[in-house]
């Protein structure tokens, strides 16, 4: 996932594979960490998992407000882990129709994400490029297309 701001990419802060871990922006170095999918049921899984093997999702907190965190937690299916993604290449939270942002517009890596209104600003577009696990991101002029394919 690429910002539309500056190119880098989300990242899980520091490679974490433990319940908790904050994500920020950070310059493309092709590890797991920066590798997320958008799942059937809606939530937006990190490549990572945790030492005993469990799926991490994007979830957010303090649901309320503006600026709300987002961190990684294991699936619950809860209403704060699933997410959609708008024809403006936004990421939108399903609890409260805010989007991920890079915090003050920051052009710098490791400037952290959180949930904002949505204000059509490159700050909050995102572009999706496929990755080598054989899922694959399809893109579109109009809208964007998700196909997951699985190969052996």
């Amino acid at each position: 996932m690429e910002s539309r701001l500056n190119g880098l990419l989300l990242d899980v802060k520091d490679g974490n594979r433990k319940v908790n871990a904050s994500v920020q922006t950070f310059l493309n170095n092709g590890t797991g960490a920066q590798r997320w999918r958008l799942t059937l049921d809606g939530c937006f899984e990190s490549a990572l998992k945790t030492d005993d093997g469990q799926d991490l999702v994007l979830e957010v907190t303090d649901i309320s407000m503006s600026g709300g965190r987002l961190r990684l937690n294991t699936r619950t299916d809860s209403v704060a882990q699933k997410w959609t993604l708008n024809s403006r290449g936004m990421l939108v939270s399903a609890v409260n129709g805010f989007v991920i942002g890079i915090v003050d517009a920051r052009n710098a890596s490791e400037a952290p994400v959180q949930l904002f209104p949505p204000n059509d600003t490159s700050a909050q577009a995102w572009n999706f490029r496929a990755y080598s696990s054989g899922t694959y991101i399809l893109l579109t002029h109009m809208m964007f297309l998700f196909l997951s394919m699985f190969l052996p």
